[in-house]
């Protein structure tokens, strides 16, 4: 199925982004400490939010859309299900909204992810349907 493997890619594309940026946020914990900016990132953009640094946000990143996507991945390689894809295009989607809410503005990379969250959540859940596979803790189930 062309869908299942452009699921998969995606799922690549973002978990390996989610890593990436992860990564970034661990690195930038020092600099930022010292007053400094590191690859974009700066303290000032944490005032307003419960977070001093980016650890707390990377952690999220690191292991819910970055290790989450990858696991998605091989179980979407292995033909094991649908539903991981459309819980992280959720968890996506929710994690870029709310970024750009605390940061109080985005970037492109911020519509970029959001718009990958958008097509993980509608393939999954467009698959789902079409394979008539069950959604569990579903009110309707058939």
């Amino acid at each position: 199925m062309k869908l299942r493997f452009a699921l998969f890619v995606l799922s690549l594309v973002i978990g390996v982004g989610a890593c990436g940026g992860s990564m970034l946020a661990f690195i930038s914990i020092e600099p930022l400490r010292k007053g400094q900016s590191f690859a974009g990132l700066e303290s000032s953009m944490l005032q307003g939010t419960p977070f001093t640094t980016f650890l707390i946000p990377g952690v999220f990143l690191l292991i819910v859309l970055g290790l989450g996507n990858l696991l998605a991945a091989i179980r979407l390689w292995r033909n094991q299900g649908y539903h991981g894809e459309l819980l992280l295009g959720i968890c996506l989607v929710i994690w870029i909204i709310v970024q750009v809410i605390l940061l109080r503005g985005g970037n492109v990379l911020h519509l970029i992810f959001l718009v990958l969250g958008l097509l993980q959540l509608g393939v999954a859940a467009y698959c789902i349907k079409h394979l008539q596979l069950s959604v569990p803790f579903s009110a309707h189930q058939n």
